[in-house]
Formats: C-alpha cells, structure tokens, sequence
C-alpha cells in the first residue's frame, strides 16, 4: 500500500503547479539549530498551537504581511542529510484574521532546508512532505474549529497522521491539495468542511461559502467519513435547518483517492455532501472500502437542497468498489451521473433515493459501468438513462415512485429493467462469469 502511495504522490508531483509569487514568505524547519525569526536565513521551528510561546507573534506577523499582499508559509518538506520528511506534533491551527483579498498558503511540498545550520532552501520535486503528527485525540491536525469562515487560504503538500489528525476548515476560496492523509483514530470525520449554519433550533447562520477545491489528495484508513462537506440537515430531528436553503456552492471535489473510510470507527462513506450544496463537481476520485460496521458504508451521498433550488451537480469518472452502495443521491433537481465505475456494491450501484414529496429531478444518468448490482430508482421524476453497461444478479434497473423514466441504449444482463426500455437496449441473458446464471435475451441492436 506505501508504494502505491509513493507511486501516486509522485505522479501528483508532477503534475501539481508551484503556488504564486507571493508578496512575502514565511519558513517553518523543525531541525533548525538556531533562533528562528520566519525568515529563510532563520526559519521558525514550529507553527503548531501546542507548548509554543510565539504562536500570537507568529500570526500576527503573517497577518501584517497579508496586509500588504499574497504570503506562503513554506514548511520544510524533508531533512537535510535524509529524503525523509520532518515532522511537526501538534495543531497548525490557521488563525487568519486579516480580511483582505489577498491569498495565505501553507506549502508543505515546495521547498526544503539544505543546512539545518546555515538555511539554504531548495525547490522540491520529492515524495516527502512535512508531516504533521496529531498524538492528542482531539480535534486537527491543520486547519482551524471555530467555525469562523477564513477566505482565500490554500493547504497544499502535508503528510497528516495520529489520533486527532483530523483536518477541518471552512471559508470561501478555500484549496485543500496533495494531502496525505492516513491512520486517524480519535473523532471523525477525516476531512470536513464546516456547516453554514448552526443545528436546530438555534440555527444560527454560520456564513455561506463558495470556491471550495479538495483535490489530489490520498485519505487512508480514517475515522468517519472520507471527505464530509457540511451544510445542514433535511430534517429537524438530525439537527437540520431546511429553511435555510442553499448553504455553501461552487464546490469542486476531484482527484482524491480514499481508502478504508471509517476503518477506525464511526460512519465511513467516502464522499458525504450534506443538505444545501450546490454547483458541485465530483470528479475521477477513487474510493474502495468504505467501513460502517457490519453493513458497510456508501461510496458518495448527498441529501441535495431541501428547498428545491437547482442543485447543478456533475459526478463523472470516479472509481468506486466495495461500497454498500456505490451512489446513493436525494434532493436532486439538476445532475448529471457520467463516466462512473461502480463494482462490487453488496446494495445498489447508483441510486437515485429521494424523500417522499421530494423527488429528484432533472436528472441523467449515462456511460456508467455497474458490476455486480444496479441502478435504483426511488422517488424520481424525470430521469433519462443512456448508454450505461450494467451487470449482476436480477433486474439492473429497478424502482419505486419513479415518474419519467426516459430509458434506451443501455446493454443489461442478465435481467433487463423494470421500466420500458427503448428499441436501442439490449438485454443478454449470457452474463459475464460471476454474475449468476442466464435468464433470458432479447431487444434491439446495441447502440454506438
């Protein structure tokens, strides 16, 4: 698993563009023998929140620096004598106050210190990040908790590991990249987004945001959910405020690889998108074996907007295997279901599962490849399905409360659907080995 890791660092590398010229920077070396002021010539040697007297100075300069225009923090990615990391323990708790425009980065893959005597900092292209290492149980490792929205911040380039290493954050024109992320145990879930607005019934509004990217980042054996963006809830018995309506948008989730979700306990799906998202793409993210328990848990879920606002949600390419079920999507009105693999689902590969009253809408579902189980259809109204391969056990295209299904240029085996297909479908009884014995065959030519 640590070479496949390696591997995919490395290729993340390659392809992870250097952060802007900032304004000012900042530097973080952990070895460093000497006093440290922030600057290349005298790097500070901690930024955690923990047993460190300078941790006000420190942000109050970054702060004044941000004033004036763009800063990155740079953390020392490995040692000076060993291409191993160096490792902080503690919180990097991001405590921005200034309200400018202008952008904070903290980069733990970019640069390292050559002579932890006489700095000499270097451009990195390695595998190595600056680790942060979480022993408490509670709460992060880097990010910040206090539910107060900070803007135009990146986190790029950490290795993040222990009970409490969670990562959590909340702001718009926020970056979250080339994580790695593994073996948190202490309070879930791994990486979260805050919620807009506090539970019911206070419902106090926390801040709506937009420009939210997670991307290129590899989660491994965490507690809760892989990646869990907040909003709210569709029902006050969960703590949800629906009459809040659309809580944060523009939200891209792409490239992440998350492995064993929940492995140390609590709900383990790989991508939680709770009520009031929208204009959300999740897209060519990998996820494998999500844990909830016995039953298993979810690849991606989301509960939609409960007000009926357009929800304009794209989920294309992703790679799921193992889950309970590979999709399970409510409260959609606009969304667009391409490109997936789903395999080895033990429930339903795509399903769409909507609250009576509440159907999803608007919705296709086309060029997904489904082994093993299906697509669900329940509480839907409008719904068109093309061009999907679909194999397993039973029908593959089953339903409750399903209006407007628009169904044809699928290839199904062996059973076919419950819904009317249209003259392009193909059934085939002679199912691949592995998915259960014959059925029957039948319908038209398969389409391009």
């Amino acid at each position: 698993m640590l070479a496949g890791v390696v591997r995919a660092m490395v290729a993340a590398a390659a392809l992870a563009a250097p952060p802007p010229p900032a304004a000012t920077a900042f530097y973080v070396d952990p070895t460093y023998t000497g006093t440290g002021d922030g600057s290349a010539r005298a790097p500070w040697r901690t930024l955690v929140e923990d047993r460190n007297p300078g941790f006000a100075e420190q942000w109050a300069a970054i702060n004044r620096a941000l004033a004036d225009g763009s800063v990155t923090v740079y953390f020392s990615a490995r040692q000076a004598r060993r291409d191993e990391p160096e490792e902080l323990v503690g919180s990097v708790r991001v405590e921005r106050t200034d309200k400018s425009g202008h952008r904070l980065t903290l980069d733990g893959m970019s640069m390292w210190n050559a002579d932890d005597a006489a700095p000499r900092w270097k451009s990195y292209t390695g595998t190595a990040r600056m680790r942060i290492r979480m022993t408490r149980g509670c709460c992060f490792s880097i990010g910040w908790d206090d539910d107060v929205p900070r803007d135009h911040v990146t986190m790029r380039g950490f290795e993040v590991t222990g009970s409490g290493a969670r990562i959590r954050w909340g702001g718009s024109d926020t970056v979250l990249e080339y994580i790695w992320s593994h073996d948190v145990k202490g309070v879930g879930a791994t990486v979260q987004f805050n919620a807009a607005v506090t539970d019911w019934p206070e419902c106090r509004d926390l801040g709506r945001c937009e420009g939210i990217t997670i991307r290129n980042n590899t989660i491994e054996r965490g507690i809760g959910e892989g990646i869990y963006l907040a909003g709210t809830y569709t029902r006050t018995q969960d703590g949800g405020c629906p009459g809040y309506g659309v809580t944060h948008r523009s939200i891209l989730i792409e490239g992440n690889t998350i492995v064993d979700p929940g492995l140390n306990g609590e709900e383990g799906d790989g991508i939680d998108l709770k009520a009031g998202l929208v204009d959300v793409t999740v897209r060519n993210n990998v996820i494998r074996n999500p844990h909830a328990g016995r039953r298993g848990a979810d690849g991606i879920t989301c509960l939609g907007e409960p007000g009926g606002s357009r929800t304009n949600y794209v989920i294309e390419g992703n790679r799921i295997t193992g889950a309970r079920h590979g999709m399970i999507l409510g409260g959609l009105n606009g969304a667009v279901i391409r490109d997936n693999a789903v395999v080895g689902s033990t429930r339903v590969g795509i399903y769409l599962c909507a609250d009576p009253g509440r159907p999803d809408r608007a919705v296709e579902i086309t060029h997904n490849t489904v082994r093993g189980s299906g697509i669900g259809l329940g509480e839907v109204d409008g719904v068109v399905l093309r061009r999907n391969l679909l194999t397993g056990r039973g029908r593959q295209i089953t339903g409750w409360n399903a209006r407007g299904v628009d169904s044809d240029w699928n290839f199904m085996a062996p059973a076919g659907s419950e819904f009317p297909e249209g003259p392009h479908s193909v059934v085939d009884g002679r199912a691949p080995d592995g998915f259960g014995a014959p059925v029957r065959s039948g319908g038209g030519p398969q389409g391009p």
